[in-house]
């Protein structure tokens, strides 16, 4: 987060993709997600920095589906408004086979 909160995009996108063979990785670019919607004071600075991040990984609306149902309702709109529709989502889902997402 500390890349992309200074706008180093480039950087952490290939620090990432360098990682994306952990174990791991998928849950850390959710709680990258959460941490950012839920607790960050420039959350509305970050948030669509965060978005377009994690729009580089097939597991984005993955992602963003398992972070909203661990986020707080009234975080929601905010959340949409950067990641899409959640029907969209859904579909996105359903078509690249993350069922457990999707259901």
């Amino acid at each position: 987060s500390h890349l992309l909160h200074y706008e180093f995009e480039a950087l952490a996108l290939h620090v990432a993709k360098n990682n994306s063979m952990l174990s791991h990785f998928e849950h850390s670019l959710e709680l990258l997600l959460h941490e950012t919607l839920e607790r960050s004071p420039n959350r509305k600075t970050l948030l669509p920095r965060v978005i377009r991040f994690l729009q580089n990984f097939t597991m984005y609306p993955e992602i963003i589906v398992r972070c909203a149902r661990k986020t707080d309702v009234s975080y929601w709109d905010e959340l949409f408004s950067c990641a899409g529709k959640p029907m969209n989502l859904f579909t996105l889902c359903v078509d690249n086979n993350f069922i457990t997402s999707a259901g």
